[in-house]
């Protein structure tokens, strides 16, 4: 097993913690540990996902009224005869005329 020197003395930075080498074949059987629990969590998330879909639903009742660039469209006229829609919200500088930087590369390059 290598070890990394010790560091953090006279100030510098601190040691790091690293994973012992090993041989091909103790690599490999960590790695079958690692899959199967991987595994365990894929079938966990894709099974609380169907169960998130299958939640019910509500009505939405307030009449929402949105700005769009020629008219005011309901939350309903968003859907514009679609079945989903995807909203993203995009943050202005004060004066409204230039967007926010963190909120330009999601927008520009679709996320």
């Amino acid at each position: 097993m290598q070890t990394a020197p010790e560091n953090g003395r006279n100030g510098g930075p601190p040691a790091m913690h690293m994973p012992p080498i090993v041989s091909p074949q103790a690599w490999e059987a960590a790695r079958e540990q690692m899959l199967v629990k991987e595994k365990a969590l894929t079938r966990t998330r894709d099974a609380l996902a169907a169960e998130r879909r299958r939640m019910p639903w509500m009505a939405v009742e307030t009449a929402y009224a949105f700005e769009g660039p020629e008219r005011k469209p309901s939350l309903l006229g968003l859907f514009e005869g679609r079945r989903q829609l995807i909203v993203y919200r995009a943050f202005f500088e004060p004066g409204g005329v230039r967007m926010a930087r963190p909120c330009l590369p999601w927008l520009l390059h679709g996320g």
